[in-house]
């Protein structure tokens, strides 16, 4: 099976909505199936190597400002902190995943 873009899943899924209610997905029933697309296949790939990818540890891509790479963090680690009932693996995950995209942007 083909593996499908953001793009192409949005576009399937409105055009099955559209043939069972007659109407089109609004923009932000797009915004939400990329977004809980996004975090499902964030969840999935956290067991990979691929999440030692530090943007893919924060569910970024690599291009994210650093103002959304902080909200990111912020958020995640308030999730995860285990003074919270989060994972403490998790959220040393996600401070070293910070750290290191922080260290990348600061070098010249």
């Amino acid at each position: 099976m083909a593996r499908k873009t953001v793009k192409q899943f949005i576009r399937d899924t409105d055009d099955s909505v559209h043939i069972i209610t007659g109407r089109r997905l609004p923009w932000w029933g797009k915004f939400l199936l990329n977004n809980i697309r996004s975090r499902l296949l964030g969840n999935m790939l956290q067991n990979t190597q691929v999440a030692d990818d530090p943007y893919r540890v924060l569910g970024l891509h690599s291009g994210a400002s650093m103002r959304v790479v902080k909200a990111a963090h912020r958020t995640l680690a308030m999730e995860s902190h285990p003074d919270r009932g989060g994972d403490a693996e998790q959220f040393k995950k996600i401070q070293q995943a910070y750290e290191r995209i922080c260290k990348e942007r600061q070098e010249p």
